[in-house]
């Protein structure tokens, strides 16, 4: 049988949701058998989708599922579907049909940031960045859920102006799911970032905002410099009347602002 037979037999296979192992095995024998490139991409891509299907219903817990061989076998076949196109310029999940297909992809690698997520921030954010990098060849990045993921362990981390930036960049990406019943999705998935955005931003306002007692200080050393000076003999402050002393101090605590 031909290569172009064997993957014609494994999508027939793939269309019938059973029959997983008999479209791998056909896949795979029309990959060996020299497919072109566009037909490749197609056949590792669904490759990806089936694995990861297979490690799901293997594992009895998210951990096991991302630590299993099937796992990293769909891993492996998403990223060489998504460099063929990158290498060949193909321009596959540039068109509205294939990014949106990238869709499954993302939610992928969001469950293997979690699963990093569990090690450290820094591994979650590295693992993620790494995902986002192999799609930056194209026009905008179709992984806004890896984008929130990451806003979010930087803002965990403390780096606010960092997360802002990858919210930022979400939010200027263009759509991935036109006319799916995943767009509200992605739709709550903006409104996350947009809303993320807004927290950041008036947490950072908080920080760079001195507080009452920081204001007050250098203004209270001031009325306590007039007050020594007012105390000593043949000073021309000596003749401030306790009132006007007192109204200084007054004076000094309302310039202050109050949190």
């Amino acid at each position: 049988m031909e290569a172009e037979e064997h993957f014609q037999q494994a999508l027939i296979a793939s269309l019938a949701g059973d029959q997983d192992t008999v479209a791998i095995s056909e896949f795979r024998q029309a990959i060996a058998g020299g497919i072109p490139p566009e037909k490749e991409l197609l056949a590792r891509y669904t490759l990806g989708g089936m694995f990861s299907r297979l490690a799901a219903r293997k594992a009895a817990s998210n951990e096991a599922m991302v630590d299993s061989p099937e796992w990293l076998e769909a891993e492996q076949e998403f990223e060489k579907a998504i460099q063929i196109d990158r290498q060949g310029g193909l321009g596959y999940f540039s068109q509205p049909l294939g990014r949106a297909q990238l869709y499954k992809f993302d939610i992928f690698c969001k469950v293997g940031g979690t699963a990093k997520g569990k090690e450290s921030p820094q591994a979650a954010i590295a693992y993620l960045e790494s995902k986002v990098k192999l799609c930056d060849y194209l026009p905008t990045s179709p992984l806004l859920l890896c984008l929130l993921e990451l806003g979010a362990y930087c803002y965990d981390m403390g780096e606010n102006q960092r997360a802002i930036a990858w919210w930022q960049y979400l939010l200027s990406c263009a759509p991935v799911l036109l006319t799916s019943p995943d767009s509200e999705d992605e739709a709550k998935t903006r409104e996350h970032a947009a809303r993320n955005i807004q927290n950041a931003q008036g947490k950072m306002r908080q920080q760079s905002t001195p507080s009452g007692a920081g204001c007050l200080l250098p203004i209270l050393g001031c009325v306590c410099l007039i007050i020594a000076l007012a105390a000593m003999p043949g000073h021309p402050f000596r003749s401030l009347a306790s009132g006007q002393v007192h109204a200084a101090v007054s004076a000094a605590h309302f310039a202050a602002p109050k949190r």
